[in-house]
């Protein structure tokens, strides 16, 4: 029973995306698969653009709600959380901000998104020691376009 409640829960899931009916989709990155909630708040978006010129206080709000909205869920204050547009967005924000003196060393995995490296690789020349882990039983890992063809 609870099998058959859990495979329920995961094809509504699903039928919000709907690449996911031709396809499997792997890529997961700011390009990941678009859902059917995400595409009707970019409609409304636009339409608030066309209609009202640069709502720009109605925007605020809506990107506030998101935010303490998100909060609650992780059991944190708005006032820690940022909305950026990707992961590696909000990482150069940190490493900007960083000042390499004691405390230089870098610790990343070596299956890091790229943009994530070279974020890092590029504070080098203000003291950073970038160091990347390698995984001791996987050298490589298909990459996401040939995975998505299938």
């Amino acid at each position: 029973m609870q099998s058959t409640n859990l495979s329920n829960k995961i094809e509504g899931i699903r039928a919000q995306f709907p690449i996911f009916k031709n396809k499997i989709f792997l890529n997961s990155s700011s390009q990941g698969a678009l859902s059917v909630v995400v595409e009707a708040s970019l409609l409304t978006h636009i339409c608030s653009w066309h209609e009202q010129g640069s709502p720009w206080d109605q925007w605020v709000e809506e990107y506030e709600n998101a935010r303490t909205t998100f909060a609650r869920l992780i059991g944190a204050e708005p006032e820690e959380v940022a909305v950026v547009p990707s992961a590696s967005a909000g990482i150069n924000s940190v490493a900007s901000a960083l000042h390499f003196g004691k405390r230089r060393k870098v610790v990343m995995g070596e299956f890091e998104f790229p943009t994530r490296g070279q974020i890092w690789l590029a504070r080098r020349p203000r003291g950073a020691e970038v160091e990347f882990l390698r995984h001791p039983k996987i050298s490589t890992i298909p990459h996401p376009v040939h995975a998505q063809n299938r």
